[in-house]
């Protein structure tokens, strides 16, 4: 638990106290290594089991060596989800420690407990890691779930989420959209006709649409917890209220399917005086680790002389993904177009 920040209080439900005890021990350069470790560092009057559970799956005692915070939520053979065997065994030991302080025969008393089996388990992939942090802290932590389809989110894509209660100014537009279902809510209504809401997000925020009778029944199936959408869309009068708008959805694919048909070429544009090796280097790699369908271009700028030229990289195609995303926001002399 070295290294967890002040700031963890802000897990849903983790008392301060918790974080507190956990923050002075940890300043007492006593880093946590194991299992028992945790035991004797942690008071477990002041960190509860609650408390360790939420910590855990946040991430917050992912520097124990042995153990990741997965094995920590898998069953072992007995079965029982390892934290609390690991809980058991840290009373145990604190116990343990107590008794002896209090013993007059000091510590050559006491009787080593078992370590508990550690199972092993896979790695959470990254959106159920992401959906952890969400649950515990109300946001994403350490990325978020569309980064690898930013690219779409914010190139492609001409409306985003938080734009769609201003209905009047979406009026009369070309709606595309797109984001990651977070909640879907479906019931029936009074007619018998089924129906189904959606929550979904992008990065400006989340919204809800609503899906009833023959719209339900033709995109129910994307509408599920987790899965990336790109969405078409149109604002109109609605059937039997025309002073009112609504949002009609006209068309819903997977993002993963229609990214590399929605990039046709991304054009990165160098200034002259920043092209160097490096730099060479870096986009070459880049640009090769990812092979898809999307033409890449080149344009060199000459600020002096205001002049540039433009090429085609004929050899590459490529998928644009986070990792070449990335790179271009955080060098900040480059920039990009797509299409």
């Amino acid at each position: 638990m070295d290294n967890i920040p002040e700031g963890k209080e802000a897990i849903k439900k983790v008392a301060k106290g918790a974080v507190k005890n956990i923050v002075e021990k940890r300043k007492d350069n006593n880093p946590t290594k194991g299992t028992r470790n945790s035991g004797k560092q942690a008071n477990r009057k002041a960190c509860k089991k609650k408390n360790k559970q939420k910590l855990t799956a946040e991430g917050g005692k992912k520097n124990f060596n042995q153990i990741k915070r997965e094995n920590k939520w898998t069953k072992n053979s007995r079965p029982k989800v390892l934290i609390q065997p690991i809980r058991n065994y840290q009373n145990h030991n604190n116990v343990d420690k107590e008794t002896a302080t209090n013993s007059l025969f000091g510590g050559d008393n006491v009787v080593d407990v078992a370590t508990p089996e550690i199972p092993l388990a896979p790695r959470w992939n990254d959106l159920e890691r992401l959906n952890k942090e969400r649950e515990l802290v109300g946001i994403y932590l350490s990325a978020h779930p569309l980064d690898e389809y930013a690219i779409v989110l914010k190139h492609v894509c001409n409306t985003h989420m938080d734009e769609l209660d201003n209905k009047p100014a979406l009026a009369g537009r070309e709606i595309t959209m797109g984001g990651i279902v977070t909640s879907v809510r479906r019931g029936t209504s009074k007619n018998g006709n089924p129906y189904g809401i959606a929550r979904i997000e992008d990065y400006s925020g989340s919204t809800e649409i609503p899906f009833f009778g023959n719209d339900w029944i033709t995109y129910q199936g994307y509408l599920n917890e987790g899965t990336f959408l790109y969405m078409k869309a149109r604002c109109q009068p609605k059937q039997w209220r025309q002073e009112e708008l609504e949002l009609k959805i006209t068309s819903m694919e997977l993002l993963p399917d229609v990214k590399e048909r929605l990039i046709d070429k991304i054009t990165i544009t160098i200034p002259l005086p920043e092209l160097n090796k490096q730099m060479i280097a870096d986009l070459s790699v880049l640009t090769k680790e990812h092979p898809g369908n999307t033409e890449l271009y080149f344009k060199v700028t000459d600020p002096e002389n205001r002049s540039h030229v433009e090429f085609l990289s004929r050899p590459v195609k490529l998928s644009v993904g986070k990792e070449l995303v990335l790179y271009l926001e955080e060098n900040p002399e480059l920039s990009f177009s797509i299409n």
